[in-house]
């Protein structure tokens, strides 16, 4: 999962500011650039943690402008997040009353 991220030198403070025009969430800075691609990839895992909480869907990315980079989630937490929207996909919530909804009735909690 890579998406486009914009990199702006600071002139005032020194360093890269970093946000994302698919996860306005996700904003962060760095002294220097190898730095701020580190911090980017962190900010880009912990919005995305965001989406999840909420059961949103995970913005698509896209194609980057000029004078952009693309920033890579880490490979376990894209694993998650790919799994994450994959559920979608399947309507597996039981409350979205989807085709599994009635095989997690069972595990469902039952008032007392």
């Amino acid at each position: 999962m890579e998406y486009p991220a914009k990199f702006t030198s600071d002139k005032a403070a020194g360093g890269f500011v970093v946000t994302f025009p698919d996860v306005p969430e996700a904003i962060t800075q760095g002294d220097t650039m190898e730095e701020a691609m580190a911090m980017a990839s962190e900010a880009l895992e912990l919005a995305f943690t965001f989406y999840t909480e909420k059961w949103a869907d995970l913005p698509e990315p896209s194609q980057p402008r000029r004078g952009m980079r693309m920033v890579r989630v880490p490979a376990l937490s894209e694993a998650k997040f790919r799994l994450y929207s994959a559920r979608a996909a399947y309507e597996v919530l039981p409350e979205s009353g989807g085709p599994a909804a009635g095989y997690l009735a069972p595990f469902q909690a039952r008032p007392d």
